[in-house]
């Protein structure tokens, strides 16, 4: 039995929110289960229902998207948040991604996008609509905020390939496949690059590879 993907929505537009709703009720395989339209309310609706997926807007009245994500992901570092905005600043991307956000669509995205980046999310693709891509693609690294890394520790040659296919949104079973190798090998590269990197999260890698010019999305 395939049980379907819950989701729980936050958007400071009550009528976004029934446009999501109605998105989802009528693609199989997705369950809403609740609402809110600001971010402590989609902190508290996190906590009462823990959806599979949230998503977030990261302009609102109270806390920003990127305020809420950090709070919920400090609190339940599995839950994977999706943002879901017309905000295309280049600080507010890299914040979100940063804070933990599984991935950044434009609220211009196409409705066959959403739905299935609300899935990408899921499987950590971390989804991220053309506009988006393409911000981060032609960003100069020197223009993002700087990170510290230990020059002790470079990347191994495999570690890089595992960061370029990480880049591209592939799982970690698919970058497995693509090496010819387990997935425990790849987790383990993984984790060998977070901690060379200090970062806590599969997004927090990318931003930060992105940052120092590791790896750029336009070569992915």
């Amino acid at each position: 039995m395939t049980f379907p993907l819950t989701v729980g929505i936050v958007d400071d537009d009550e009528e976004a929110i029934k446009t999501y709703k109605t998105l989802l009720l009528e693609s199989p395989g997705y369950r809403v289960l609740g609402a809110a339209t600001d971010g402590l309310g989609g902190v508290d609706l996190y906590e009462r229902h823990s959806p599979d997926v949230i998503t977030m807007d990261m302009t609102m009245p109270d806390i920003s998207g990127v305020q809420a994500i950090t709070a919920i992901r400090a609190a339940h570092p599995q839950a994977c948040i999706l943002a879901l905005s017309a905000n295309d600043s280049l600080d507010i991307i890299y914040s979100a991604l940063r804070a933990g956000a599984a991935g950044y669509l434009h609220k211009s995205s196409a409705v066959i996008e959403i739905v299935q980046a609300i899935r990408d999310a899921h499987e950590a693709k971390m989804p991220l609509s053309p506009t988006i891509r393409h911000l981060c693609a032609t960003v100069d690294q020197h223009t993002l905020p700087p990170v510290r890394v230990d020059p002790t520790k470079p990347l191994t040659r495999r570690e890089e390939e595992v960061l370029r296919l990480l880049a591209t949104g592939l799982s970690t079973p698919e970058i497995a496949q693509h090496l010819f190798t387990s997935e425990s090998t790849i987790k383990c590269h993984i984790a060998h690059i977070s901690d060379k990197l200090h970062t806590h999260s599969r997004q927090e890698i990318i931003v930060t590879s992105l940052s120092m010019g590791l790896v750029r999305l336009s070569e992915c």
